[in-house]
Order: structure tokens, then sequence, then C-alpha cells
């Protein structure tokens, strides 16, 4: 069941974060131009645009990568009640940090994931009339607190992979809750030759942006799991922090160079300098008591 349950769950990751991101890079790049613009392949070409009129000969599918982010979302799930429920006097629960019964450490994982959502939904729709970076900060500083909360409840390995099904549930909550059903009814009002409801569009982009600036991070906290000294130290969660970090750094790089924004070669700075402090500070904090 482990294995099987891991293999369907990378799959299944690898066709969702593909998807994601090569749809992302596809609309940013148009975006940026105002005309079509047409590329080469190898038996011909092809021309890429943009339009807001939904096509008449075929029904399109709704939400074409939302099966991937649940696939990934369930099996992942899964795989939580497999290994750290299951087992979590082994992998989730630490005597040392907080005594916890089996009953009461899996409680605690199902309020992380409820309270976090909660917190990032009622984040992005706040109408404080502040800029989309400071909001974005505010998310930030969530999930911060939310690794550290985990990393001083939790094992250093159950802490990592509870950080990394909080920024999974986030990720595909958005599929579920915002993009799915806002693609449903901006297509029903194109067909229905309606005004389009521009607080749609600005959500939907919102939540996708933050779900492309979170798949790094995601993966280097389930990968995590085999390298302990990533969190097996006193400072794994600035280890777990800074991963969030070094990933949106890099994928700003690579979203303002979609956007025709240039090359921003300071955010590989960051994500250089933020690799090297994880790997300084998982050396620091490594225990020397065995």
């Amino acid at each position: 069941a482990d294995f099987f349950l891991r293999w369907l769950h990378v799959v299944a990751a690898i066709f969702w974060v593909g998807l994601a991101l090569g749809f992302l890079r596809l609309n940013l790049n148009i975006k940026s131009r105002r005309t079509a613009t047409v590329r080469a392949a190898d038996d011909g070409f092809f021309i890429i645009a943009r339009t807001m009129a939904p096509p008449e000969e075929i029904e399109p599918q709704i939400g074409w990568f939302r099966w991937e982010a649940y696939v990934v979302w369930l099996s992942g799930m899964a795989l939580l009640v497999l290994r750290y429920f299951w087992q979590a006097d082994l992998y989730l629960i630490d005597p040392a940090r907080l005594p916890l019964a089996t009953w009461q450490a899996i409680a605690l994982v199902i309020v992380f994931l409820v309270v976090s959502w909660l917190a990032y939904d009622f984040l992005c729709k706040a109408k404080t009339g502040c800029s989309e970076t400071t909001r974005r900060m505010a998310i930030f500083l969530l999930l911060a607190a939310c690794a550290f909360a985990a990393t001083q409840v939790f094992s250093g390995r159950g802490a990592f992979i509870v950080t990394g099904a909080i920024v999974g549930t986030i990720m595909a909550a958005n599929v579920a809750h915002v993009l799915v059903p806002n693609q449903r009814r901006m297509l029903a009002a194109a067909r229905a030759s309606e005004a389009q409801d521009e607080a749609r569009f600005a959500a939907s982009r919102q939540r996708a942006l933050h779900n492309n600036y979170l798949v790094l991070p995601v993966l280097f906290l389930m990968l995590s799991v085999h390298y302990p000294l990533a969190y097996a130290g006193r400072f794994n969660w600035l280890v777990a922090i800074l991963a969030l970090v070094v990933g949106a750094a890099i994928r700003h790089f690579f979203v303002a160079r979609h956007r025709g924004e240039g090359n921003l070669w300071w955010t590989w700075a960051v994500a250089v300098a933020g690799a090297v402090a994880m790997a300084a500070l998982s050396y620091a904090g490594a225990r020397t008591d065995y």
C-alpha cells in the first residue's frame, strides 16, 4: 500500500505541477504581448492566442488539471494516515518534545490543516485595502507560524510532513473551491453573453499565482523525509521557513521572465543565500548526544 500510494502520489504530482506551471507560463507569456505569438514546432507552426469567447464546436474541459490536484491531495492524505497516523508513535510523536497520545497527535494534525486553510482563505478574501504584496507577506507569516508551531509539537520528520500537508491542502483547496468554480461561472456568463465578474478573474489569478509560488516549497518539505539533517536539528523550523523563501524566490524569477519583466538575477542570489543558510543551520543544529 505504501509503495503504490507513493507511486500514485508522485505521478499525479508530476502531472499537476507540470500542467499548472506550463499553463501559468503560457498565460503570462500571452498577457505580456498584445498580439498572438507564433511558435515553431517539429511538424510546422502553431499560433498561441487568447480569447474570451467560448468555443462553439467543442465542450471545454472545466478545471483541466483538477483531477490531478485531487488525486495528489487524496493520495497524500492516504499516505499521511498510513504512515504518520497509523504509526504515530514512530513518525509523528516525539515524547521528548511533547508526550502526546496517538489520538491527540492525529487531532492536532487535523486542526492544523483546517485552521491553516481557514486563516489563509480569510487573508485572501479580507477587504482591508492593503496591497497585494502586504497580503502575500501576511500569508508567508501564516505559513511560517504553522511551520514553527508544528516543529514545537511534533517530531522533526512529522513537523515537516505536516507543514507540507498544510501547503498541499491550501493548493488543492484553491483548485476545488476557487479556480474550478470560478471557471464554471465565467464560462456560463460568456455563453449567456453576460458581463464577466472581474472579481472572479482577480480571485482566480490570485490563487493560481499563490499555488505557483508554493510548488517548490511543498516539494522540498515532502522530500525532506529522506534527509534527516534537514528536519531533526534544533533549527528545523528555520530550515522549513527558509524553504518557503528559497522556493518563492526561484519561482519569482520565472514569473517575472514570463511576464516580460526581464531577468531578476537578484532572486537567485536570495535563493543561494537561503540554501547556504539552510545547510549551515542543519549542521549547527545537529544533535551530538547520540
